[in-house]
């Protein structure tokens, strides 16, 4: 688990970690949800399917440092990530990481970094993956470009209707 301080304009607490049950999961589909279907049209049918049940879900949860606004007993998180990573691959232990998400709002707070970070660490430590590999929409590979990923063949192809490019990363 990763709990990171993020710099203003939204202060307060970010927890990026496995969810803990089906209420997270729920969450990691709203996110989802939002991205996917809602900003950029994808069909809802495709973002819960039979792939989730054998995926390892990541979430990033913020919670605002305005304590005044809660009750002390309130817990204020609010899902802004998730990713999923699916289970374990046979060798050469190549994995792969899908449906990265950041909800509008918290795009450009490096949110989407540290949601990665723990997806390798996990992919890595728990999964015994070597290597990762995204299917990513050609237009956000930059992203995955800044945080260390190669892509061996900028040739497009279509997934979901979407133009996507292949980017890989070396977990060690």
């Amino acid at each position: 688990m990763t709990v990171t301080s993020v710099p203003n304009p939204f202060p307060g607490e970010l927890v990026v970690r496995r969810i803990a049950g089906p209420e997270e999961f729920h969450l990691c589909l709203q996110v989802r949800v939002q991205v996917f279907v809602t900003e950029q049209g994808f069909p809802l049918a495709i973002e819960n399917d039979a792939i989730d049940q054998t995926c390892q879900h990541i979430i990033a949860l913020w919670r605002p440092r305005a304590e005044e606004e809660c009750q002390p007993t309130e817990v204020m998180w609010e899902p802004s990530a998730s990713t999923t990573v699916p289970g374990t691959p046979p060798p050469p232990r190549v994995g792969k990481i899908g449906r990265v998400a950041v909800l509008q709002k918290y795009r450009g707070l490096r949110i989407g970094q540290r949601l990665m970070e723990e997806a390798h660490r996990v992919a890595q430590t728990s999964l015994g993956m070597r290597k990762i590999k995204i299917h990513s929409q050609y237009d956000k590979a930059d992203f995955y470009l800044r945080i260390g990923y190669d892509m061996p063949d900028p040739t497009q192809f279509m997934e979901e209707g979407y133009p996507h490019v292949t980017v890989v990363k070396n977990l060690g």
